[in-house]
């Protein structure tokens, strides 16, 4: 995925996010975005470049677009778990309200 790109999930930009993403086959959705941090390779795919900066809103619309909230990347995060541990730079409500979304089952949503 370009730079900017990961750049506009990062900042929650919606608008430009969905506009790259497009209309596609679900090739876009799913891109990833590579690093190399302390010589091992880490990805991360829109949904949790998202989930792990606490923007719920580009969250649900991912989510509707069909993203795969428990993909994982090579070092073993899923946007769930980078929801819960990431650099959440937003109040603690909206990473809960990121959590909630990401979390399928009505009971465990309830102990959040």
């Amino acid at each position: 995925m370009p730079r900017a790109i990961k750049g506009a999930a990062a900042r929650g930009d919606e608008e430009a996010v969905m506009a790259w993403v497009g209309t596609d086959d679900g090739v876009r959705i799913e891109a990833v975005h590579g690093t190399w941090s302390d010589r091992t390779r880490v990805t991360r795919s829109l949904l949790m470049i998202a989930a792990e900066k606490g923007r719920f809103m580009l969250t649900k619309a991912l989510l509707r677009r069909c993203a795969k909230p428990n993909w994982q990347s090579c070092d073993g995060h899923s946007a769930l778990t980078l929801a819960v541990t990431g650099k959440c730079e937003r109040r603690e409500q909206g990473r809960s309200k990121v959590v909630r979304a990401l979390t399928p089952c009505p009971r465990t949503r309830l102990l959040l």
